[in-house]
C-alpha cells in the first residue's frame, strides 16, 4: 500500500521534469555560481537537443487530485466565498516560505504566498473530459488566488463567488465582448440572480487605455450606481485588465476587481500583482495604481481563438520568467515549443501555472515594486520606448517585449555581465516561437533614448535596467551608460 507509514507515493512528472539526462549541462555551473573561464561557442545547449524537461525555480505541474468542490470552500463574512481564501489543496509540492512584506493594501488579512500550483479536478463544460484545474496563491495583504483552467468563464458558481456585493461592471473591449460577454453574464445570473449587470465595451487596442477611456469606465460605474461593495471584472486582455483594474482602485477610493484574462499574455503577467495604469502621450502606463484583483480566473479554453500572433506575443512574456530566475524552464519551453505553438492544452496550462508560480513568489515579496519586483520588466524598458514611439501601431506589447530582451541581453554583453552565447541562446528561442528579435526599422535610436528617460525604472541619477548576470540570473543596474544604450540600438 502507499501512503503514510507505507511506501512513500509515487513521483509525478511536471512541466519541469525531464526523462532525459542533463540537457543543460553548461548552465549548472552557472546555477551554483560558478562561471565560466571559455566562451562558449553555444550558450544554451537546449538549442541544439532539447530535452523533456528539467526542473525548474518554480515547481512544475503536479499530478491531477481531486479538491473539495466550490460549494464547500470557506465563506466570507457577506456569505461568499473568498477567491484567494477558497479550500486548499490536499498536497502542495516544493512550498517556499514568502517574505512578509510592510506595504498595506485594503485590510485583508496577510497570507504566505503559496507559490506552486495545487490542483483538482473538473469536468470540461460540453465535453465530458476531466481537466485539471490548477491554482496559484498570491499572498500578503491582498491575498488572491490565480485559478487556471478550462470552462471557467462558464462557471457561473465560480464567478460570483468572487462577490460581496450584487452590483458588477463586466468591462470588455470590441474584439472580447461579442465572443464572451453575454456567456460570461448568462453564468453570472444563473448562479446569482439577483445581480445587476451593466457593460462596458472600448474599442479593441491599445490606442484606447487613455485618460478618456478611463473616464468612460468611471461613468459607467456612475450610471451602475455603484456602491462600496461593487465589483468590476475585467474581461480582456492587457489593455482592458489595466484600464478596468485602474477604474476600480479610483471608484471611492478603491472596489473590488475580478481579472478574467482573455489572452496568454495577461494570463501569465498583467492580470496578477496589482499593476494598473493608463497610457499618455508621453509614455506608457505613466498614470496608475497599485490594486490587487479580488481573484484571477484565467480560462484557458479561450486561448483557441487566439490570433496566433497575439499567442506568440503571450509567449514572449513565458520566455521573460525562465530568464529572469528559472533556467531549466527555457530548456523546457524550447522542448516544448511545437505544444505551445499547437495549443495542447496541458502544455498551455503547464507554461501558465508556472509562470504565474514565479510571479506570485516575487509579487508577495515585494507587492510595490521597491525592489526585487522590478526585475519583471526585463527587457520593457526597450520594449516600452518602441511601443511608444510606433505610437502603439507596430509591434504588439508581447512582441516588443521580445525585441526588448534580445536588446538587454545584448547590453549585459558589452557591459561585461554576461556571455555573448546568452543573448544568442536567448535570440534563437525567441525565434523559434515566432516572435521577432531586431528593432523596426526607421526607428531613431536618439528617440527610444529620449523615452527611456521617462520610463518609470530611471532615476534622476540616470538609466535604470534590468540586465542578465546569466541565464536565469537578472538584477537591476543604475546609471547605465547612454553611450551603451545607443551603441546597443544602433548594432
Amino acid at each position: 500500500m502507499r501512503g503514510r507509514g507505507r511506501i512513500p507515493r509515487a513521483r509525478t512528472r511536471g512541466p519541469g521534469d525531464s526523462s532525459g539526462r542533463h540537457g543543460l549541462r553548461g548552465l549548472h555551473r552557472w546555477r551554483r555560481g560558478a562561471r565560466c573561464r571559455h566562451p562558449r561557442a553555444v550558450a544554451y545547449p537546449w538549442l541544439r537537443r532539447a530535452p523533456a524537461g528539467r526542473r525548474g525555480g518554480a515547481a512544475g505541474a503536479p499530478g491531477p487530485r481531486p479538491q473539495p468542490s466550490a460549494a464547500g470552500r470557506r465563506r466570507s463574512r457577506s456569505g461568499a466565498a473568498a477567491p484567494g481564501r477558497g479550500a486548499r489543496p490536499a498536497l502542495r509540492r516544493r512550498r517556499r516560505h514568502a517574505v512578509r512584506h510592510a506595504c498595506a493594501h485594503r485590510g485583508r488579512r496577510r497570507r504566505e504566498a503559496r507559490p506552486c500550483a495545487g490542483q483538482r479536478l473538473a469536468a470540461r463544460p460540453g465535453a465530458g473530459v476531466v481537466t485539471a484545474i490548477r491554482h496559484v496563491d498570491v499572498g500578503g495583504d491582498a491575498a488572491y488566488r490565480i485559478t487556471i483552467g478550462q470552462g471557467l468563464l462558464a462557471d457561473g458558481e465560480a464567478l460570483a463567488a468572487t462577490l460581496r456585493g450584487r452590483q458588477v461592471l463586466l468591462a470588455s473591449d470590441s474584439n472580447v465582448a461579442p465572443l464572451h460577454a453575454q456567456g460570461v453574464e448568462d453564468a453570472l445570473l444563473a448562479a446569482r440572480p439577483d445581480l445587476r449587470i451593466a457593460r462596458f465595451v472600448l474599442p479593441a487596442g491599445e490606442a484606447s487605455k487613455t485618460l478618456q477611456g478611463f473616464a468612460a469606465a468611471i461613468d459607467a460605474l456612475a450610471a451602475l450606481g455603484a456602491t462600496r461593495d461593487a465589483c468590476v471584472f475585467a474581461l480582456g486582455g492587457g489593455v482592458v485588465g489595466d484600464l478596468a483594474g485602474f477604474a476600480a482602485a479610483c471608484w471611492m477610493r478603491g472596489i473590488d476587481c475580478v481579472q478574467l484574462p482573455t489572452t496568454l499574455l495577461a494570463m501569465v503577467d498583467s492580470s496578477v500583482g496589482g499593476k494598473t495604469a493608463v497610457d499618455l502621450a508621453a509614455g506608457k502606463n505613466l498614470v496608475g495604481a497599485f490594486h490587487p484583483p479580488r481573484a484571477v480566473l484565467a480560462d484557458t479554453a479561450v486561448l483557441r481563438s487566439l490570433p496566433d500572433r497575439e499567442l506568440r506575443a503571450g509567449l514572449a512574456e513565458v520566455v521573460k520568467y525562465g530568464a529572469i530566475v528559472d533556467a531549466p524552464f527555457l530548456d523546457w519551453l524550447a522542448g516544448h515549443a511545437g505544444a505551445l505553438l499547437g495549443r495542447e492544452d496541458t502544455a498551455l496550462a503547464d507554461a501558465i501555472a508556472r509562470s504565474c508560480a514565479h510571479k506570485a513568489a516575487i509579487v508577495t515579496r515585494d507587492p510595490c515594486e521597491r525592489g526585487e519586483r522590478a526585475l519583471l520588466n526585463f527587457g520593457h524598458t526597450f520594449a516600452h520606448a518602441i511601443e511608444t514611439e510606433q505610437g502603439y501601431g507596430g509591434l504588439n506589447h508581447g512582441e516588443a517585449v521580445a525585441v526588448g530582451m534580445v536588446l538587454a541581453a545584448r547590453l549585459s554583453t558589452m557591459l561585461g555581465m554576461s556571455a555573448s552565447g546568452d543573448a544568442d541562446g536567448l535570440r534563437a528561442l525567441l525565434l523559434r516561437l515566432g516572435l521577432p528579435v531586431e528593432l523596426p526599422r526607421g526607428l531613431d535610436p536618439r528617440a527610444l533614448l529620449a523615452r527611456m528617460r521617462l520610463d518609470k525604472k530611471a532615476q534622476a541619477s540616470g538609466l535604470r535596467f534590468v540586465l542578465l548576470d546569466g541565464a536565469g540570473r537578472a538584477r537591476v543596474v543604475s546609471d547605465v551608460p547612454e553611450a551603451a544604450v545607443l551603441d546597443v540600438l544602433g548594432a
